[in-house]
């Protein structure tokens, strides 16, 4: 991640309280997870939209996070 959102464990079990935290582990930030998210909006391509007149906004979002986040993958 460019932003380092799986870098620490900011919620516990009992914080939570749930056995299944967020990144499964209690290690990700949200917060930072936006910062890059509107980095990559920031950084948009406009583009020509068929039947519209304004022009469309091509957002090549990181994703970074989507590739190694291990929700939903066997433990």
């Amino acid at each position: 991640c460019p932003q380092k959102a799986f870098r620490s464990k900011i919620y516990s079990k009992k914080e939570f309280g749930l056995d299944q935290l967020p990144a499964r582990t209690g290690a990700y930030s949200r917060r930072l997870c936006n910062k890059q998210m509107q980095l990559d909006m920031d950084n948009c391509e406009e583009i020509t939209v068929e039947a519209q007149d304004e022009p469309g906004k091509l957002v090549r979002y990181c994703r970074a996070c989507e590739w190694a986040c291990p929700v939903g993958k066997t433990a």
